[in-house]
């Protein structure tokens, strides 16, 4: 059997913690917002607006019973979670307009993968 030499061994262990700390070291961040719903994709996508943060349209993917639920023109509460990965840049930030976007997490909405905890329509 072929012998590994010790800094590969040293190598493969220190990319692996590397990647496990960036898997557990981000922190997870929820939201509640008002979105009106504007258009409902074929691939079980919903896009539109949130309410206070400017013409900034949102996608999300929704599982396929949420999709059937939802009306497109409704306003709806929406509660969503997401790992803070990535950080929006400054120059990004900067163009964001309305009052949403006065929270710092709320801007990496945008450059982060986010999951749809809730969502309920507001009569």
């Amino acid at each position: 059997m072929k012998r590994f030499p010790i800094v590969t061994i040293v190598f493969v262990i220190l990319i692996g913690a590397f990647f496990l700390f960036q898997q557990f070291s981000s922190k997870r961040v929820d939201l509640t917002f008002v979105m009106l719903v504007q258009e409902k994709d074929t691939t079980k996508q919903i896009s539109g607006l949130i309410e206070g943060a400017g013409s900034e349209h949102f996608v999300f993917s929704v599982d396929k019973k949420t999709w059937d639920a939802i009306k497109i023109d409704r306003r709806y509460e929406v509660e969503v979670s997401y790992k803070e990965k990535h950080i929006l840049s400054d120059k990004k930030r900067a163009r964001l307009q309305g009052p949403f976007w006065s929270n710092e997490s709320n801007g990496n909405i945008l450059v982060n993968d986010v999951k749809i905890q809730k969502i309920a329509l507001i009569k």
